[in-house]
């Protein structure tokens, strides 16, 4: 056998690349092409990790609550207990994460056939990607995502009322429907006349 270091052969050191390929067959997702399109997304994170999903194993997510539904998904707000990769520890020879217990979105796959570079890129317009994770019960496949508001890029009011959506209710669905519909359309102002809510 040749030994020879472990460097890239792109950036001529060790960059992140090398790290994401050691860690290869410490995780799978079970299916062999969502773990070839993780992979390939870590294989081209060399100096840019922000571009790098990672698998997210169900157990690190908690609090998973149903938000809607359209014709293609199923949409769910969580909270991810150790938060998102941000850069390798040479030390620990792991990766650190920040942010722990971070809220995020978490958007169904209904066929692996979804999982395409253009549909990451069409959340990832919006939205950091963490992740791919897998429902545990139903066995389906997540993309796992930050909680920011599509239209303000940061989470606004309209993020925090989603979030106390099941913690009320009129009684009617179509009058539930029209509050919430209205409150997710104030973005940037949250104050009401009787001034019940002012930030």
């Amino acid at each position: 056998m040749v030994v020879f270091d472990n460097k890239c052969e792109k950036c001529k050191y060790e960059c992140n690349t090398v790290y994401f390929q050691r860690n290869f067959d410490k995780w799978t997702s079970g299916d062999n092409d969502i773990d070839k399109f993780i992979q390939s997304t870590q294989l081209s994170a060399h100096r840019n990790i922000t571009e790098a999903l990672e698998w997210i194993p169900y157990g690190r997510l908690y609090n998973i609550k149903y938000l809607t539904e359209s014709e293609t998904d199923k949409v769910y707000s969580a909270r991810l207990t150790d938060g998102n990769i941000c850069k390798w520890n040479s030390y620990f020879q792991d990766w650190e994460k920040n942010n722990e217990h971070i809220f995020v979105i978490l958007k169904s796959l209904n066929n692996l056939t979804s999982i395409t570079l253009e549909f990451i890129n069409k959340i990832a317009a919006s939205h950091k990607i963490y992740g791919i994770t897998q429902n545990s019960e139903t066995k389906n496949y997540m993309v796992v995502f930050d909680n920011n508001c599509e239209k303000c890029k940061y989470e606004c009011n309209a993020i925090y009322f989603q979030r106390n959506f099941d913690k009320w209710t009129s009684g009617n669905n179509d009058i539930d429907k029209f509050i919430q519909r209205s409150e997710t359309d104030k973005v940037y102002s949250a104050r009401l006349i009787d001034g019940n809510i002012c930030k």
